[in-house]
């Protein structure tokens, strides 16, 4: 699971039943989504910008 996806979404008795046949089990959790500490007060990052070559920084105005 990748972009924005939060690690609580992973089902606890799946992590638990994999965990207990020897397979580790690494619930990754995405910067700002699921348990991490939020950072609302920078706004929403523009995603086409950054793709397109023009990242602007979190913050930061154009």
């Amino acid at each position: 699971m990748g972009l924005a996806y939060q690690m609580i979404e992973w089902d606890e008795r799946v992590c638990r039943l994999l965990a207990e046949r020897g397979f580790w089990v690494i619930r990754y959790d995405n910067r700002d989504v699921g348990l991490s500490t939020k950072m609302d007060h920078l706004g929403v990052p523009d995603l086409v910008a950054a793709l397109a070559g023009n990242p602007v920084p979190p913050g930061c105005a154009r």
